[in-house]
C-alpha cells in the first residue's frame, strides 16, 4: 500500500466533506495523509526539545491555548514566542525555530543573525559603500 492510498483511506474515513483524492486543502486530511505526521506522546516539540538541547524554546515558548506537545517540530504553524533575554514578544513558524542550519531567534536580539548584527538595509549601505569605494579610488 503506497502513501497515497494510505492518505486516500484515511481521508475518506475522516468524511470531511472534501471529494480530491489527494486532500490538500482540507486541513485535518493534511495533518494525518502521512503516517506520523500528528504530535504524539513520543513525538512532538517537547519531546524533540528535550533530545536536541533546544531546552531555549521551551522556555520562550508563549502560545496561550496549547502546549508545546500539540505541535511537530518541523509545522509550519505560526506560534507567539516571548525572548528570553530581553521579554520582546513575536510571531514566527516553528520550523524556522528548529532548523539545524541558522536557526532564527528574537528579531530584537538579533535582527539578521549572520550579519554582524546588522539588518538588511544596514548591511546594503555598508555593501553599497564599499563598493562605491573600489570604484572611485
Amino acid at each position: 500500500m503506497t502513501s497515497h492510498d494510505v492518505a486516500s483511506t484515511l481521508h475518506q474515513s475522516l468524511d470531511c466533506g472534501t471529494k480530491s483524492v489527494n486532500p490538500s486543502g482540507c486541513p485535518e486530511c493534511n495533518k494525518c495523509n502521512v503516517v506520523g505526521r500528528r504530535p504524539t506522546a513520543t513525538n512532538n516539540l517537547k519531546v524533540w526539545c528535550g533530545a536536541n538541547g533546544r531546552e531555549d524554546l521551551l522556555e520562550e515558548w508563549a502560545h496561550p491555548d496549547t502546549a508545546p506537545e500539540g505541535f511537530l517540530q518541523g509545522s509550519a504553524a505560526k506560534v507567539p514566542w516571548e525572548c528570553g533575554k530581553c521579554s520582546w514578544q513575536w510571531d514566527a513558524v516553528l520550523y524556522s525555530r528548529t532548523r539545524s542550519v541558522n536557526p532564527s531567534g528574537c528579531p530584537k536580539c538579533h535582527p539578521w543573525k549572520g550579519q554582524g548584527g546588522r539588518t538588511a538595509r544596514e548591511s546594503a549601505v555598508a555593501s553599497c559603500a564599499q563598493d562605491y569605494k573600489s570604484v572611485h579610488r
